[in-house]
């Protein structure tokens, strides 16, 4: 599969979403009934999701920089 086939496959999270995802994770994280293994799991996905709501925010703020300029 070509990189750009790649990109259109992803699935693009907004901000709010991926902050309302990370609070599904960290509800699964605390519940008695998730195995360790599940655990690194959803960390290991949240993690991912932080660092993409970073990029997201980042592009905000170089936005409003331009904006403010």
């Amino acid at each position: 599969m070509k990189k750009n086939e790649a990109d259109k496959n992803e699935k693009t999270i907004t901000i709010e979403e991926g902050f309302e995802e990370l609070n599904v994770i960290l509800g699964k994280m605390d519940s008695s009934d998730v195995s360790l293994e599940e655990t690194f799991e959803l960390y290991n996905n949240g993690l991912k999701l932080v660092k993409e709501i970073d990029g997201k925010l980042s592009e905000v703020e170089s936005k409003l920089t331009i904006v403010n300029e």
